[in-house]
């Protein structure tokens, strides 16, 4: 179940890093912590912006194990 979760998640960064921005930016997840309904995706985001590549923390909450909200 958080493999595909996770998954989820990372179509989710990578629609972020299409909205209409030309970065190119690319989203690779690095790590995860499931907690309760509570996901935390950690990423390394890369591309043509300043400051690339940074690492971001998503949080996600899931109800009946799908995500409900990205926080």
């Amino acid at each position: 179940m958080v493999s595909f979760i996770v998954e989820a998640a990372q179509q989710v960064l990578e629609k972020q890093g299409q909205a209409g921005f030309n970065t190119n930016a690319i989203a690779e997840v690095t790590g995860f912590i499931y907690e309760s309904e509570q996901l935390v995706v950690t990423a390394k985001v890369s591309g043509n912006f300043p400051g690339s590549p940074v690492q971001l923390r998503y949080f996600f909450t899931l109800i009946d194990s799908k995500i409900a909200k990205l926080l």
